[in-house]
């Protein structure tokens, strides 16, 4: 379980820094 858990965190921190970017690039176009 906790293997698993730590192979679900490796996948959604690139996404989550992926997205903080996406994020940070569009706003000052907004």
């Amino acid at each position: 379980m906790a293997a698993r858990a730590g192979i679900k965190q490796d996948w959604f921190r690139p996404v989550l820094l992926s997205t903080l970017v996406c994020v940070v690039t569009v706003m000052p176009g907004v």
